[in-house]
C-alpha cells in the first residue's frame, strides 16, 4: 500500500465491508472528510462547501470502539471495522467544535492508527503499516451532493432540537442543498417552491419580492434565515448565499414561536471554508435577464482561526415575459472566528436591491366571470415599463457557539433586518365588454419621495443544552428564549393621485408613455404605523429510552404584543403551546412517530383595501389565534432512497374577507379551517444513474362552524389544490459519465379564487426538461446546464389575480477554480 495517498483524489463511490463488524454498523454518509478530493475531481459544486462546516461533539473516554461508534453516529459516516484493530484500545473521547476531519485525527491522534485514501476508499490503518486487512471503510458520499441524490441526513437545528438526523425527526421536513439548488438554476425560491414535493407555488418572487407558497393548505411568505424570522413579510430572501433550505411542514408553534401555522422555510446560509474557493456563475434567468454569482471563501490567518466567505450577484434586463424586466444587485459576507477549540463566533451581513419593472395584477368588475388563462397572453406583461416596485434589504447577523464543557452547550444568535420599499403598481380591471381599465399607483413627480414603508425587524434566542442520564435512560434538556420586533414606518402626508387608462383591449399591448404632468405631494412626515413582538421561553426534553424508542417533549410560553398605532389598535396575549412527539424504530432503516403540536397565531388585521375597494373596517385588529395539529408519520432509508409518509390534521381559527356586500368587503374571524392530508415523498438514487425527487399531497381542507356566512361551511380556502404531485429525474448516461438528462413534470388540481368557491381557476400541468453537461477546463471543474421550463407552454391562473409563468429557457456556464 502506498503510505503517500492520504489526499488522493477519489471518486464518490460507497464501499463497505461486512467482515469482523463492530457491534453498531453506521449506515449513514460521509461530508466533509473527502469534499475536496471528491470535488476536486468530480463535480463543479462549490468546493469544500460542507468540509468547515462545525459540529459540537460531546463524546465521553471509554474504549475506541465505542468512542468511535458514537463518532460514526454524531458525524454521519458509514463505519465498519475489524474488531482486532481496536481490540484493547482506549480514548479520551472529544469534547468541543471540530470539522469531521479534525474530529477523526483527534480521536485517533493517541492511537497507532491513522487514515488514508486508497481505492475509493478511506482506510484506518495502523501508523507505517500496509495491513490491508486493518480496514476502516467509509463512504465517500457528500451530504446533499448529485451523486448521493441529493439526498440529506444532517440538518442544522429544528427550533430548539439540534443533534437528530433528518430520518429520526418527528416532523415532516425536507431539505433542498446547494447542490440541488444549483441544479434547479433557482435563482429565487420560487423554482425551490415548484420543484419541492410539499409546496406550492403562489406567488412569484417578482411580484413582490416575496415569493409565497402553500404549505398544507396555508400560505407562508415569512422566510427564516438561520433558524430566526428574516423579515416580517419575508421580503428579501435569497439563494446565492443558501447552503441548504430546510421546508418543514405543519405547526411549529414550539419549534420557531408563533405563527407558521402551515409550515417554516429556513435558509442556512453558506459558511466560511478551510480551504481557497472561487466559483463564478454566469447565466441567463429566461428572455434576455442575465446574471453573474461570485460565491469565494477560505482562511485568512495562518492558523485557521479565521474564514471568510463572499457572495456577490448583479443581475438584469427583460424576463421571458415581454416588457417585464428584473434588476438584482446583492452582497453578502460571513466571517468566522474560532477564539478556542470550544468557541465559535459568526458574523454575517448581506445588502439586496431587488427591482421588477412593469409588473400588473389583474380584478374583475362585479359579475364578469374570469377569463381563461388561454385567452390572455402570459407571454407579455399588461403592465407599464416605466413602474417598478425596488426593495432595499439590509441583513446582520451575529450567532455564538460555545461548549462549556462535556455535557453543556450554549448557543445564541442575534440578527437584524431592514426592508425599504420604492413601489409603484398597476391594476387592470376587466369589464363585461371585454375591455380593461387600468388604475397605476404610486408615481410620483420628480423630486418627491416615493418610498412606501420602513420595516425593521430584529430577532434573538438563546439556548442551554445540557446533556445527562437518569439510569439508562439518556437526556438532552433544551433551555431557550426566542423573541422577535417588528417595526412599520410609514409616511403621514398625501400618496401620489392615480393615474387611469380607460377602455384598453385587452389582445392589444397598451404600453402607454409616463405622464409629464403629474402633481408635487406633500409625504409629510414618517410614524410607527404597528410595533409587535412575539417572545417565547421554552423547555424541552429530548428523551432517549433505547435504541428503539424515544420522546420529545417540551412547553413554550408565547406572549405577542401588538401595536398599530394608525387606528390605535392594541392586544398582549399570552398562551401556552405543548409539544409531544413520540418516535419508534422498528428496524434502524425505518422511523415512526406520533406528534401533536400547538400554536399561537398573531391575529389578522384589516387591510385598507381589497381588490381595489375600500374595506369597512379597514385597519381593524383581531385578537390571537390558537392552532393545533395532529401527525402521524413514517420514515424509511431503502436503498439510497428516502421515503417519507405524514398523515396530519390542522384546526385553525378563520380569517377572511366577507363579500356579501361586493362594494363594502368586511374582515372577519368566524369559524374553523381544518386541514387533514396526506404527504408522500422520495428523494435519492434509484439506481447508480437514475436520481428521483418527488411525491404528491392529498388535502381535504374546508370550511367549518361557520356563523356569520353559514354558506362558507364545507367550502375550500381560496387558491388552494387539494391534490398536487411532482416528480423529477436525473439520469447520468452509463456511457457518457459527463452528461445528465433532466426531466420534470408537476400537476395540480384545481383551485378556487373566492371564498364560495364559484370563480374556478382550472388544473394545470407543468413540463420541464434540461441537461447537464459537467467537464474540466484547464483542471478547473466546469459545468454546463440548460433547461425549458413549461416545456408544453400550458397557460394558466397562478393565484387569484396574476397569470403563470410562459416556456421559460435558462442556462448557465459554472466554474471553480
Amino acid at each position: 500500500m502506498n503510505t503517500n495517498t492520504r489526499n488522493r483524489p477519489i471518486p464518490p463511490t460507497s464501499i463497505s465491508s461486512k467482515k469482523a463488524a463492530l457491534p453498531l454498523a453506521i449506515a449513514l454518509s460521509i461530508s466533509n472528510l473527502v469534499a475536496p478530493c471528491v470535488l476536486a475531481q468530480t463535480t463543479s459544486a462549490t468546493p469544500n462547501s460542507m468540509q468547515t462546516q462545525l459540529k459540537a461533539y460531546q463524546i465521553p473516554a471509554g474504549s475506541l470502539e465505542q468512542v468511535l461508534n458514537q463518532f460514526a453516529l454524531a458525524s454521519g459516516v458509514e463505519l465498519t471495522v475489524a474488531s482486532h484493530l481496536v481490540a484493547g484500545k482506549t480514548s479520551a473521547g472529544l469534547s468541543g467544535n471540530y470539522t469531521q476531519q479534525a474530529a477523526l485525527e483527534k480521536i485517533l491522534a493517541e492511537t497507532d492508527l491513522e487514515y488514508q485514501i486508497e481505492n475509493q476508499t478511506i482506510t484506518l490503518v495502523k501508523r507505517k503499516s500496509v495491513g490491508k486487512l486493518n480496514a476502516v471503510k467509509v463512504s465517500a458520499q457528500l451530504e446533499g451532493h448529485a451523486n448521493k441524490g441529493y439526498r440529506v441526513d444532517k440538518v442544522s437545528q429544528v427550533g430548539p432540537w439540534q443533534g437528530r438526523e433528518l430520518k429520526d425527526l418527528p416532523y415532516s421536513m425536507t431539505v433542498m442543498s446547494s447542490e440541488l439548488v444549483n441544479s434547479i438554476q433557482a435563482r429565487d425560491p420560487d423554482q425551490v417552491f415548484r420543484v419541492n414535493p410539499t409546496t406550492q407555488l403562489t406567488r412569484a418572487q417578482y411580484e413582490n419580492n416575496q415569493s409565497t407558497a402553500v404549505l398544507r393548505g396555508f400560505r407562508q411568505s415569512v422566510s427564516y434565515r438561520n433558524g430566526m424570522p428574516a423579515g416580517q413579510y419575508g421580503q428579501g430572501t435569497t439563494t446565492e448565499d443558501i447552503d441548504r433550505i430546510e421546508i418543514l411542514t405543519g405547526l411549529s408553534g414550539f419549534l420557531y414561536g408563533p405563527g407558521n401555522v402551515g409550515g417554516v422555510v429556513n435558509y442556512v446560509t453558506k459558511s466560511p471554508t478551510a480551504e481557497r474557493i472561487n466559483e463564478l456563475t454566469l447565466g441567463n434567468n429566461g428572455g434576455d435577464n442575465f446574471y453573474l454569482h461570485g460565491d469565494f471563501g477560505g482562511p485568512i490567518d495562518a492558523d485557521g482561526k479565521f474564514g471568510y466567505r463572499i457572495n456577490a450577484v448583479a443581475q438584469d434586463g427583460e424576463t421571458a415575459i415581454e416588457g417585464l424586466e428584473l434588476e438584482k444587485k446583492f452582497l453578502s459576507s460571513a466571517f468566522d472566528w474560532h477564539i478556542t477549540d470550544s468557541l465559535l463566533l459568526q458574523f454575517d451581513a448581506s445588502t439586496l436591491e431587488f427591482t421588477p419593472r412593469g409588473n400588473s395584477y389583474f380584478g374583475f368588475t362585479t359579475g364578469v366571470k374570469r377569463p381563461s388563462a388561454s385567452s390572455l397572453d402570459s407571454s407579455r406583461s399588461y403592465g407599464q415599463t416605466w413602474t417598478e416596485n425596488t426593495k432595499e434589504n439590509d441583513k446582520l447577523g451575529v450567532r455564538l457557539n460555545w461548549q462549556l464543557s462535556d455535557h453543556i452547550n450554549f448557543r445564541a444568535a442575534w440578527a437584524l433586518s431592514n426592508t425599504y420599499e420604492d413601489s409603484s403598481s398597476v391594476r387592470n380591471t376587466i369589464k363585461a365588454d371585454g375591455t380593461y381599465d387600468q388604475v397605476v399607483s404610486g408615481v410620483y413627480a420628480e423630486g418627491v419621495t416615493s418610498r412606501l414603508d420602513d420595516q425593521s425587524d430584529r430577532r434573538l434566542q438563546a439556548f442551554f443544552d445540557v446533556n445527562f442520564n437518569t439510569g439508562s435512560v439518556a437526556h438532552k434538556l433544551t433551555l431557550g428564549a426566542q423573541q422577535s420586533n417588528d417595526i412599520q414606518e410609514r409616511w403621514r402626508g398625501a400618496s401620489a393621485a392615480d393615474i387611469r387608462f380607460l377602455n384598453l383591449d385587452l389582445s392589444e399591448r397598451n404600453y402607454m408613455s409616463r405622464p409629464n404632468n403629474i402633481a408635487p405631494v406633500d409625504r409629510g412626515e414618517k410614524y410607527v404605523v404597528l410595533d409587535s413582538t412575539r417572545t417565547s421561553i421554552l423547555l424541552g426534553d429530548d428523551i432517549t429510552f433505547n435504541e428503539q424508542w424515544s420522546l420529545l417533549a417540551g412547553v413554550a410560553q408565547t406572549r405577542i404584543s401588538f401595536d398599530v398605532y394608525a387606528w390605535g389598535g392594541l392586544y398582549d396575549k399570552t398562551a401556552e403551546t405543548p409539544t409531544l412527539s413520540l418516535v419508534y424504530k422498528p428496524q434502524p432503516w425505518l422511523t415512526t412517530y406520533a406528534s401533536y403540536i400547538e400554536s399561537l397565531e398573531q391575529g389578522g388585521q384589516a387591510a385598507l383595501q381589497y381588490n381595489g375597494v375600500p374595506v369597512a373596517n379597514a385597519g381593524e385588529v383581531f385578537d390571537p389565534l390558537l392552532s393545533e395539529q395532529i401527525e402521524l408519520g413514517a420514515k424509511a432509508n431503502i436503498g439510497n432512497l428516502l421515503f417519507t409518509a405524514a398523515i396530519f390534521e390542522i384546526d385553525k381559527a378563520l380569517q377572511y374577507y366577507d363579500l356579501t356586500t361586493p362594494t363594502s368587503p368586511r374582515y372577519v374571524q368566524d369559524g374553523r379551517q381544518v386541514h387533514a392530508g396526506l404527504e408522500l415523498t422520495a428523494i435519492g438514487k434509484v439506481t447508480d444513474h437514475l436520481t428521483l425527487i418527488g411525491g404528491i399531497t392529498w388535502l381535504d381542507a374546508e370550511i367549518e362552524k361557520q356563523q356569520q356566512t353559514p354558506a362558507l361551511e364545507g367550502k375550500r380556502p381560496q387558491e388552494i389544490s387539494d391534490q398536487f404531485a411532482k416528480l423529477r429525474i436525473e439520469y447520468n448516461l452509463p456511457g457518457l459519465q459527463q452528461l445528465t438528462l433532466i426531466s420534470g413534470v408537476q400537476y395540480y388540481s384545481e383551485r378556487f379564487a373566492d371564498t364560495l368557491n364559484t370563480d374556478e381557476m382550472g388544473a394545470y400541468s407543468l413540463v420541464d426538461a434540461g441537461i447537464r453537461y459537467q467537464t474540466s477546463v484547464m483542471n478547473s471543474p466546469v459545468a454546463l446546464r440548460f433547461e425549458v421550463r413549461n416545456l408544453t407552454g400550458e397557460e394558466y391562473w397562478v393565484n387569484t389575480s396574476s397569470l403563470g409563468e410562459p416556456r421559460t429557457a435558462v442556462f448557465s456556464a459554472n466554474v471553480t477554480f
